[in-house]
């Protein structure tokens, strides 16, 4: 069993972008790091920072983005915080994958997005 990575397309008001992203369920919300983030979307600051703790350190994301993750051809529209210094140039938290019903596979180290619910949603 392992980490669940993915190269997924983002797409945002200033272009698209392929990156390596991270789906962790440890992870409350979605997180891009800056150069990504400035790559594909305009950011904005939100009204009320948020506080990350990560293993080593606290870190906060006064700015978003919103940008489009495309996956199995369909683009699922969300949220994603910017953190400065930020591991993996993707992370996919729980927030998105409880709202899209992606479930993870970690023994197979895949993802499994059930068409139906993305059609719902999408329509």
């Amino acid at each position: 069993m392992g980490l669940i990575y993915r190269t997924v397309r983002l797409t945002g008001s200033r272009g698209e972008r392929e990156v390596k992203a991270l789906f962790d369920t440890g992870s409350s919300r979605c997180f891009l790091s800056r150069e990504t983030a400035q790559a594909v979307g305009d950011l904005f600051r939100v009204a009320i920072p948020l506080q990350i703790e990560t293993a080593t350190s606290v870190a906060e994301a006064r700015e978003a983005i919103h940008a489009a993750i495309w996956l199995d051809g369909h683009p699922l529209q969300w949220v994603f915080y910017v953190i400065d210094d930020l591991t993996e140039p993707a992370i996919v938290g729980a927030d998105f994958l409880q709202i899209w019903e992606i479930k993870l596979d970690p023994e197979h180290e895949t993802l499994i997005l059930d068409p139906n619910a993305v059609k719902l949603k999408l329509v």
